[in-house]
């Protein structure tokens, strides 16, 4: 089964959050009852198979897990801070990320959503100082191949 480990866990692991959660928090395509592994709670969320993008392995968890990319955490933050913390702290993730040079514009754009119902990132965006969105007219606004999608 498919699967990523994104929100509170990815941020935690990248070093964005200070405190480690006691649940892990695990993207799946098919629903699962929460599970308890090496004394965590492991909360199964269900997404679609196309949502699944933007994960690279790593180390972690008694060896190797898929993990979302630190610009795929903070967007899945944004659009779920209830999994993964306060929203002005995920909010304050955002600008250590972008302080630390841990965001890759490019990246940034190619994890975001692109669906209708995802609207609701850009306008937030632009109101923030911590991200230049490109404008469609701009070099940088080129459709995301289908790697840079899986990167």
């Amino acid at each position: 089964m498919p699967y990523y480990l994104s929100w509170h866990t990815a941020l935690f692991h990248y070093g964005l959050l200070e405190q480690q959660s006691s649940t892990i928090f695990c993207a799946v395509t098919r629903r699962k009852r929460s599970a308890e592994f090496h004394g965590f709670q492991v909360r199964f969320v269900t997404l679609r198979h196309d949502r699944f993008f933007g994960i690279e392995p790593a180390s972690g968890y008694g060896g190797r897990v898929r993990i979302a990319t630190v610009e795929r955490a903070l967007l899945d933050a944004l659009e779920r801070p209830e999994l993964s913390a306060p929203f002005p702290v995920v909010i304050g993730a955002f600008a250590d990320a972008a302080a630390s040079g841990m965001l890759d514009a490019e990246r940034l754009r190619c994890a975001s959503p692109s669906s209708a119902s995802s609207s609701w990132f850009r306008p937030r965006c632009l109101r923030s100082s911590l991200i230049a969105w490109p404008s469609p007219t701009s070099r940088g606004s080129r459709a995301c191949t289908v790697e840079q999608r899986a990167a």
